[in-house]
């Protein structure tokens, strides 16, 4: 039989314990309700098992049944191996096959536990045990991530392992309660609180980065991975709005891309765009930006230029194609130049200036 304790002051504890499991569960169902995510479905499930341990361990105090204790411990080792399961899943780790053997372990005992009722004592302290092992393993997860909330969490979840770890030596002390039980108590609401502002962070981390991602695919070419005709438009907005000159701007078109299109296939073609692409960008570096402007133009903006410099890119990049294959072809291509140097210069008409130029080279080629 279990020391002599205060069952007492236990079984006001154990309904106050209820409610605090109960209504983080409930909160945490509703959150399972708006996020369909799995993992908090099992974080609404390590409460709700929390809950029914407390009523198991109330109606063993009140009516002095031992045999209720297995029942009891059932939930507890389980309640802690669902937890693992959950910020497995949350944190993405993988759980040992020792943890799975342990906890098949503890059910077993539970139920050899029911014909052999001085085994029951041991069968809590075994269960209390592997639930505190479980529990500490999530929280070292949760301190390996970056977060000031995610370390708290963790570090709260490690001295709820611990507490739950010595409780069955703690728990049948006179001097424990009811403070000992309360800082029990405590620690866990704390570390279901602090779960669940380290879940609507990590939400809040990927909604930015959604965002991020959104912005990238918005201003982006999907194809080169170079800018796109939106961010040329939002350069040509800041240009306006700035009054800004020295602008200079080339306007290049890839000669004959359909008949590559059409003798190599599609593919073929837009491994030509993305390494023309590649280049051009890698030649331009610092000093501006490529855009792709359509099927097989590029348009290259070069800020704080010269005439000088917006005609020594225009034949270097010329000379690259004279000596270089691109993707094992030989590719022509013809570039049209335009420079802002006033304010009244209207930038559109620049880039229409500029394909005109393209469009006299891409004749003189022809001829």
């Amino acid at each position: 039989m279990m020391p002599s304790i205060d069952y007492i002051v236990l079984s006001w504890i154990s309904i106050a314990y209820f409610s605090g499991a109960f209504i983080l569960a409930v909160f945490f169902l509703n959150l399972y309700i708006t996020n369909r995510k799995k993992f908090i479905l099992k974080w609404t499930f390590t409460w709700a098992l929390f809950s029914l341990a407390y009523i198991f361990l109330f109606y063993a105090l009140y009516i002095d049944n031992m045999y209720l204790f297995n029942p009891y411990s059932l939930i507890i080792v389980s309640s802690g191996y669902v937890y693992l399961l959950a910020n497995a899943d949350f944190l993405k780790f993988k759980i040992s096959k020792f943890l799975l053997y342990l906890l098949c372990f503890n059910y077993l005992f539970i139920f050899i536990s029911f014909f052999f009722v001085d085994l029951i004592a041991w069968n809590i302290l075994l269960a209390y045990m592997s639930n505190g092992l479980f529990f500490f393993i999530s929280g070292y997860y949760f301190t390996k991530k970056d977060g000031v909330f995610y370390k708290i969490t963790g570090y709260m979840t490690i001295l709820f392992a611990f507490l739950i770890t010595t409780y069955p030596f703690l728990g049948i002390q006179t001097w424990f309660m009811p403070w000992g039980y309360i800082i029990y108590g405590m620690v866990g609401l704390f570390m279901g609180v602090y779960l669940i502002q380290t879940y609507f962070v990590s939400q809040k981390k990927m909604l930015l980065a959604l965002q991020d991602q959104l912005t990238y695919l918005t201003y982006h070419d999907s194809l080169t991975g170079i800018y796109n005709r939106m961010f040329l438009e939002e350069e040509f907005k800041k240009i306006v709005e700035k009054d800004m000159t020295n602008i200079g701007l080339l306007y290049i078109d890839i000669n004959n891309f359909k008949q590559i299109n059409d003798q190599y296939g599609h593919r073929k073609g837009d491994r030509v765009l993305t390494e023309f692409s590649q280049i051009l960008n890698d030649m331009i570096a610092e000093e501006g930006y490529v855009c792709r402007f359509g099927g097989d133009e590029f348009i290259v903006i070069l800020y704080d230029s010269s005439l000088k410099e917006l005609a020594s890119i225009k034949d270097t990049f010329m000379l690259y194609g004279e000596n270089h294959l691109i993707d094992g072809l030989k590719i022509e291509y013809a570039i049209g130049t335009a420079f802002k140097k006033s304010v009244s210069e209207d930038i559109h008409e620049l880039i229409d200036e500029a394909e005109r130029s393209m469009y006299l080279l891409k004749s003189q080629q022809k001829n």
